[in-house]
């Protein structure tokens, strides 16, 4: 079931996965980079398989790529955390009935639960921290300026995102996915 939009959705996927592969592969800000909007994004507007494509599609080709840039594993005990973080948020999305006015809400909170519940997975599946509150503590502490970043980079990320498909859209089919005035203000 298509949402909202009734044209060929997969050549917006494909816009989604290139921002997502190339912010990821870039040099940035830790945790600045746009697959929580994209999530959300795609969850509000397409359908479940396309949105779950996208994602997939994203998450699995940009780990290769960091993976042969910088020797980073391709997948670890935190993949599980990240992969179900992205999922969760994708598919809450894909159930909810949201304006574009309360999309901020929405990646502010999706911003934050992510952040807690990969910032449990580093706690349980690595040897940085004591395996007891105190060190689940620490963890969170030691995370805090990430969340920082996150919600900042998420923010900025969906307004830029819903801008970039909005101008596609309004190009070649004059619909928007979203008014961008509404976002914004």
């Amino acid at each position: 079931m298509k949402k909202n939009i009734n044209i060929d959705l997969d050549k917006y996927g494909i816009v989604l996965i290139i921002i997502g592969i190339l912010s990821r592969l870039v040099p940035h800000i830790p945790n600045v980079n746009p697959l929580i909007s994209i999530s959300l994004i795609a969850g509000r507007n397409f359908s479940s398989f396309i949105a779950f494509s996208v994602l997939f599609f994203t998450m699995f080709i940009s780990d290769i790529g960091l993976a042969l840039l910088f020797g980073y594993p391709i997948f670890s005990y935190w993949t599980l955390f990240t992969y179900t973080g992205f999922i969760a948020i994708t598919f809450i999305s894909s159930k909810l009935k949201y304006s574009s006015k309360a999309l901020p809400i929405y990646i502010f909170f999706s911003s934050f639960a992510f952040w807690i519940w990969t910032n449990f997975g580093v706690w349980l599946t690595s040897d940085m921290y004591y395996k007891t509150l105190i060190g689940l503590i620490n963890c969170y502490i030691a995370a805090l300026p990430f969340l920082g970043n996150s919600l900042l980079g998420d923010m900025i990320w969906g307004i830029l995102i819903l801008s970039i498909l909005n101008s596609i859209k309004a190009k070649f089919y004059n619909k928007k996915f979203f008014k961008i005035k509404d976002v914004v203000y």
